[in-house]
Parts: C-alpha cells; sequence; structure tokens
C-alpha cells in the first residue's frame, strides 16, 4: 500500500493511470473485512437485488451497522451521509480500525475532485517526509557534511551521561570505562550494585572505600561482595583486618573455601580430612588456627592425641588438658553395658543384686544416694580388657544376673560410678 501511495504522491498522474491503483486499493481494503466476518452476510450485502433490506438485517447502533451504512453510502456517491455516519460513528466507538478503513476510501474517491487533500492525508497517515536536499554537483553545501569530534568524543558522553548525580546515565557495557578511583560516594556505589562478575581493577580497593563511607550498608549489602574470588577476599583482610569478625565476610568467605558439592563432609571423614589440610597454611591466622582446631578434633575422633594449636587460646588449653585424663561414661540397656571413654586400658566391674521392695520400703529414692554400696562386697567383679585406639566399648551382663536386679558399677583410675 505504502508504495502505491509513493507513486500516486510522486507522480500525481492522471485519472488514466490512477485507476488501476484505485482498483488495487479497493481490493486490499474489502479484503480484509469480508475475512473477518461472516462470509454469509458479505454475500447478501454484495449480492441482494435491494441492499436496503441487506441493511435492515443489521442492529442499529453496532460497528457492523456504521460501517456497512457508511460504505453503502460510499457506493452511492452520497458524500453528506457518510461524514454524518463518521460523526455518529467516533463519537460512540472512536476512531477505530474499520473508521480509518471507510475514511481512507473516501480520502481515495476524492482524489479526483480534491487530489491536494487526498495526497495529504495520505502523507499524514503513513507519515511520509520529502524532506532531503538534492545533490548539486560542484554547488558548495548550506549544512554541515561532518559531525563535530568534539561533540561525540568519549569526554562529551561521558559529560551528557553524568548530568545525574548516579550512573544512570551509563550502560552496563559503559562501567569498565569509566575513572573508577574518581568517583563520588554516590557513583561507587551504584557502580558496585551494578557489578555482576569481579573483573574489575582494583576492585578491593574500590569496596573499602565504599565501606567506609558514612552511609554504607556494610559488607554483602552488594552482590559483587559474594562474587569475589578468595585472592580479593584475602586483599580485602590485609587492608582491612577487621572484616575478619563481621559475619556477612566470614559467611562469604568460607562459601569459597567449601569442598566440591559431590563430596558430603559430614560423613566422609577422609574427604573432610583432606579438606582442612588445604587450609592448612591460611593467611590468616584466626582461620588457620580455626582449621587446625577442627582438624585437631578429627584426629581425636580417630584415636590420635588432642594438639594445643593456639598455645594462647584458653579453652583449647583446657579440652587439651581434658583430653589427656581418664574419663568415662556409661549406661545399661539391654543387658548390655554401652561405654564411652578416653585414656584407659581397663575398667573393674562390680554388679550388686538387690532386693527391690525391701530397698524401697527402707529408702524410696535410693538411687540418689548409692554411696553406701561402696561399704558392700559386690557379688561379682570382672576386669574388662578395653579396646585400643577406641573410644566406646560393649559387653554383656554375665547371664546369671539376666533374671535378678542388680546394680552395676565401674571403676577405673580411681573413678567410681554406678
Amino acid at each position: 500500500m505504502g508504495s502505491i501511495f509513493e507513486f500516486m504522491i510522486k507522480g500525481e498522474q492522471t485519472m488514466k493511470h490512477l485507476k488501476p491503483i484505485l482498483i488495487l486499493v479497493f481490493v486490499w481494503i474489502l479484503a480484509p473485512r469480508a475475512a473477518a466476518n461472516d462470509i454469509g452476510y458479505v454475500e447478501k450485502f454484495c449480492l441482494m437485488p435491494d441492499r436496503e433490506e441487506a441493511l435492515k438485517l443489521l442492529i442499529p447502533g453496532t460497528q457492523d451497522y456504521y460501517f456497512y451504512h457508511a460504505l453503502d453510502a460510499q457506493l452511492r456517491g452520497d458524500k453528506a451521509e457518510v461524514q454524518k455516519l463518521l460523526g455518529l460513528w467516533i463519537k460512540r466507538y472512536g476512531r477505530t480500525s474499520r473508521v480509518q478503513e471507510i475514511q481512507n476510501r473516501e480520502a481515495l474517491l476524492n482524489y479526483k475532485a480534491n487530489p491536494n487533500a487526498t495526497l495529504a492525508h495520505v502523507r499524514r497517515e503513513l507519515g511520509l517526509q520529502y524532506n532531503h536536499s538534492r545533490i548539486v554537483e560542484r554547488q558548495k553545501p548550506k549544512h554541515p557534511t561532518a559531525l563535530d569530534p568534539k561533540l561525540i568524543n568519549f569526554e562529551a558522553f561521558r559529560a551528557r551521561a553524568f548530568t545525574s548525580g548516579d550512573l544512570s546515565g551509563v550502560e552496563d557495557r559503559g562501567l569498565e570505562l569509566l575513572d573508577h578511583a574518581g568517583l563520588g560516594a554516590t557513583r561507587l556505589r551504584h557502580l558496585l550494585s551494578r557489578l555482576k562478575r569481579p573483573d574489575l581493577a582494583n576492585l578491593p580497593q574500590l569496596i573499602i572505600k565504599d565501606l567506609r563511607n558514612e552511609h554504607s550498608r556494610g559488607f554483602g549489602s552488594h552482590g559483587i561482595h559474594r562474587n569475589l574470588t578468595i585472592a580479593q577476599m584475602d586483599e580485602l583482610l590485609q587492608i582491612d583486618p577487621k572484616l575478619i569478625d563481621n559475619s556477612n565476610f566470614i559467611n562469604a568467605y568460607l562459601t569459597k573455601l567449601a569442598p566440591s558439592a559431590d563430596v558430603d563432609t559430614r560423613f566422609d571423614l577422609a574427604e573432610r580430612g583432606k579438606h582442612l589440610n588445604r587450609h592448612a597454611d591460611h593467611p590468616v591466622d584466626k582461620w588457620r588456627n580455626l582449621f587446625a582446631a577442627v582438624r585437631s578434633q578429627l584426629d581425636e575422633i580417630e584415636g590420635k592425641k588432642p594438639v594445643l594449636v593456639d598455645k594462647d587460646d584458653r579453652n583449647q588449653k583446657q579440652d587439651q588438658l581434658a583430653g589427656t585424663q581418664a574419663s568415662y561414661e556409661f549406661k545399661v540397656e539391654d543387658r548390655q553395658v554401652q561405654l564411652s571413654f578416653q585414656n584407659l586400658k581397663e575398667v573393674t566391674v562390680n554388679y550388686y543384686p538387690m532386693d527391690v521392695e525391701l530397698l524401697f520400703s527402707r529408702k524410696p529414692f535410693m538411687k540418689e544416694d548409692t554411696d553406701h554400696f561402696t561399704y558392700l562386697v559386690p557379688n561379682t567383679s570382672d576386669t574388662v580388657k578395653l579396646p585400643v585406639k577406641k573410644t566406646a566399648h560393649t559387653f554383656a551382663i554375665p547371664e546369671r544376673f539376666h533374671s535378678s536386679n542388680v546394680m552395676v558399677e565401674i571403676v577405673a583410675n580411681g573413678i567410681r560410678k554406678s
């Protein structure tokens, strides 16, 4: 359609050349409408001898009513009726696509009577403009033929982008081209909030500069904080050692140190040991000691002697002292004694048969006071050897006590428990 109208405008030929064009335009206008409506009514409108009978089938006030009545008025050449119907139609439904279709038809039908009005309608509807200048050879141009480099260089674009207080005028691709060290507090914070990858030069220094600003929300307030590499986080610690006490920083750092997702160190002690060994030489003293302390606990679980990691840590000293002393706990369940111990090679097990009814009648709360049994001779005493490099052992109560009430007492290294 656009090429047809341009042909009409450029040439403004005689009606002899215009007739076939108008026929094509009418076909273009009517074809979509016929496809969009009930083909039965289109046939009635086009083929009934009396078109007035076909129009009576339409409901007054509907879109179809206005469209086919306006189309009928155009076919009859009643321009006043067309304008009257268009006015009522637009007032009720606005300038819809079907209204524009009738207006385009009317403009083309009026070309012979008022070609300028038709051409103006076509230019307006298609947005056509012919404002280019003709090139004349050997004539000096009246307008500039090249752009001023001062208006299109990087400095000019940056100056226009910096008219706002932040970096909203800079696209993501342009962030890396800025002078990051020279950015103010607001623009620096905006820069860090938009970064997705930690590949910006001197990024740790920029983060520290932002964290030291009075309006900073602290480490973890920007997504880029969690995307830093371990080397960059170590550099942050060197610049500001106080970050070691920041919980957000610690969580982000430990995430970087975590083993592969394919390994579950909660149950695989060997893999846990390998992971701890990888950080045995961690550059941060506090964290190196923490990794070493966990490594020591793992060794203790495996039966090795505990190692003092930090000589100045009072808790570790106490833990080491407790780890070198003999101790044990036990419980009796299902005629078996379940014993947990450390630094013991053997224990003495004493069995005291009891008359529960007699004991209860004399002292109902005997469980709270079993010291008087120390003055009695046990019915049976056994020495139980404990396994080496183990911290737990289970053994059965003698079979002769299975059908009677018996109190079990264990004595080891001067400690007596029952």
